[in-house]
């Protein structure tokens, strides 16, 4: 079951990072101007995180497999509409369609990997789950950039739709159904934002996400000032990811179970960061590339780090409620990316300096909010008081 839950995951991420490099341009190909880009590359998130935030109560009424059956199927109808569009206007509305329809994959697919890790192993455990991701990050960007140069958009579209629809049905049939009952409907959403180490877990992986995003607009759109094809662009996109997964594979993969979560949570925010300052100067092909190769090192610290605290601090009633929220901050980053820097790329002012300012601000405050937390070696279970 393990491995089926991997591969789900793979595709589910899979189908985000496939449009990176497709995403902007297309928009603007359909006549969006660069905020109205900015607002479609970030509607897909905009629906993942509202749908997020509901996903622990949706899951408690269907059940997991039930959830990411439906939800597939609706991403797929969502990501095979977009061949369909022919203004910009209906294609942000065809991007909530999808985002909706992935949001309660995820959270249910963690569910199931939760149950899977002893206490002791859970950094090592959500690092498995995080060489999922780093594979789709690899594979989608590259995919998607090879596929527009050699055939067309649209093919892209008819291929992930498809395979949305094949997995939902391997799920189907494959995982085992959860009883409805395992799941707190009644989760309190405000207790879970009160719990200061889950807390700490949502605003870094609202940081890791607003970076990603701010990349999702302005790497594809600087490259291509730069004179790079579709296929560099998804070369981009993929650094990061093969760092990261060299990252999982390694003894770093433990070092939260080992020192505690809230170092590499720092770390990792530090890390990205540095990455995002670099990309503010980088103008060639190889000094892009490393500056994605240092994000995707900080990738590799925070994600299992912050994927384990929130296993931490969550019982088996409300996992899905809490990853719910979790990736809701990671949706918020995404969106809150793109419109910021969009909005402020406007008033001249580099996206990725912009970004760089905001990630420094953000870790700060929260260094300083909870730096008694952050010296403190903690991975136990936190007490719901």
């Amino acid at each position: 079951m393990k491995w089926v839950i991997y591969g789900l995951v793979v595709i589910a991420f899979m189908d985000t990072f496939v449009q990176l490099p497709v995403m902007p341009i297309y928009a603007q190909m359909l006549g969006a101007g660069l905020f109205l880009t900015a607002v479609v590359t970030s509607a897909y998130s905009m629906a993942n995180m509202v749908g997020n935030i509901g996903a622990g109560w949706f899951i408690g009424n269907i059940g997991r497999r039930n959830a990411i059956f439906f939800g597939l199927l609706l991403a797929a109808l969502g990501v095979f509409s977009y061949s369909l569009v022919d203004d910009a206007n209906t294609l942000l509305a065809v991007r909530l369609i999808h985002g909706l329809g992935m949001a309660v994959v995820t959270p249910a697919a963690f569910s199931y990997l939760a149950d899977l890790a002893s206490p002791s192993e859970r950094g090592k455990q959500m690092a498995k789950s995080g060489i999922a991701i780093a594979i789709a990050a690899l594979l989608g960007p590259m995919v998607g950039g090879i596929v527009l140069d050699q055939l067309t958009v649209y093919h892209l579209f008819y291929i992930m739709s498809a395979l949305l629809v094949i997995t939902a049905f391997v799920v189907r049939q494959v995982l085992p159904a959860t009883s409805v009952k395992q799941e707190d409907r009644s989760v309190n959403i405000a207790s879970l934002l009160r719990r200061p180490y889950l807390l700490m877990a949502y605003v870094s992986a609202f940081i890791l996400l607003f970076a990603k995003g701010t990349m999702a607009y302005a790497l594809p759109l600087a490259a291509q000032a730069n004179g790079l094809s579709a296929t560099s662009i998804g070369i981009l996109f993929s650094a990061f990811a093969a760092v990261a997964i060299l990252v999982f594979v390694t003894p770093l993969s433990r070092l939260s179970d080992k020192i505690g979560r809230q170092v590499p949570l720092l770390l990792g925010m530090i890390i990205v960061m540095i990455a995002m300052v670099g990309l503010s100067w980088a103008s060639t092909l190889p000094t892009m590339v490393g500056m994605m190769v240092i994000y995707g090192f900080g990738f590799g610290i925070l994600f299992p780090s912050a994927t384990a605290t929130v296993v931490d601090n969550s019982d088996d009633g409300e996992r899905s409620a809490a990853f719910g929220l979790f990736y809701a901050m990671f949706s918020f980053g995404v969106i809150l990316g793109p419109l910021a820097t969009g909005y402020f790329t406007r008033w001249g002012i580099d996206p990725f300096i912009f970004a760089s300012i905001f990630v420094f601000i953000t870790t700060t405050s929260l260094f300083f909010l909870f730096r008694d937390l952050f010296t403190t070696r903690t991975i136990s279970f936190e007490s719901k008081s």
